[in-house]
């Protein structure tokens, strides 16, 4: 009879011991990723005398002058449905223009991700319209949840290493946490992303996406409404000396 006493207890060590040790690998995690925090903001010059119109000749002469794979827009703002779908499709056509693999719209409480089915049909609709034969770019419509669950992964994964004697914890490095992200990871990172609304903050997104990327500020949505608006964004953003390393 005293030997299920003892036992319990021994159980119940183990696992407290366990969740100190995840604890303190979140720790890690969390005190690795705030020393790259990168900000840039740079004033939108915009114009609303034309409407938006991606087939005009402007386009023709815009590219990005540096390799630009996947962009980001993080939603800061409550937009209205109505605005919602023509913004997002807008942005999805005129980025598409450009060759953007990866288009990413974030916004931190998911009020736009919840629309997701209902958007991509008025883009997929609009689209049958435009007759391009360009393809869309892929696009992600995540939330902090989804990058909750993304750290939660990355840190089960380093724990069960630990727990495995495949790692050591005196071992975590940035770079190891670089390596398990990316096994897991299905979004190229960042390098351009626009933040929109009130709040100069990612609010959440991926910090592992974001180390190289420049970030745009823009007040509001409304601010991007013609097609020069969208034009002097790729300017300013052509404008930016790359960064090079961490």
């Amino acid at each position: 009879m005293i030997i299920i006493p003892i036992l319990y207890r021994f159980l119940l060590a183990i696992f407290l011991c366990f969740l100190n040790v995840i604890q303190w690998i979140h720790r890690i995690i969390i005190h690795l990723i705030s020393r790259s925090c990168y900000t840039i903001t740079v004033n939108i010059d915009v114009s609303r005398n034309d409407p938006l119109n991606i087939t005009n000749d402007p386009m023709d002469k815009i590219q990005f002058n540096k390799p630009t794979q996947a962009l980001a827009m993080i939603i800061n703002e409550r937009i209205p449905d109505i605005d919602l779908w023509k913004f997002i499709s807008n942005s999805i056509f005129f980025f598409r223009k450009l060759n953007i693999e990866h288009l990413i719209i974030y916004d931190y409480e998911g009020y736009i991700k919840v629309r997701e089915a209902s958007i991509m049909d008025y883009v997929h609709t609009c689209d049958k319209k435009i007759q391009s034969a360009q393809l869309l770019p892929t696009i992600h419509f995540l939330s902090l949840i989804d990058c909750s669950q993304t750290l939660t992964k990355v840190t089960q994964t380093l724990c069960r290493q630990v727990k495995e004697n495949q790692l050591n914890c005196d071992a975590i490095q940035t770079d190891t946490i670089d390596r398990c992200y990316t096994q897991l990871a299905t979004i190229p990172e960042i390098n351009l992303a626009l933040i929109i609304g009130p709040i100069k903050s990612a609010l959440g997104l991926h910090p592992w996406l974001t180390r190289l990327t420049e970030f745009i500020m823009i007040d509001s949505y409304k601010q991007i409404q013609t097609t020069n608006s969208y034009i002097n964004i790729v300017q300013r953003y052509n404008q930016i000396e790359q960064r090079q390393g961490r």
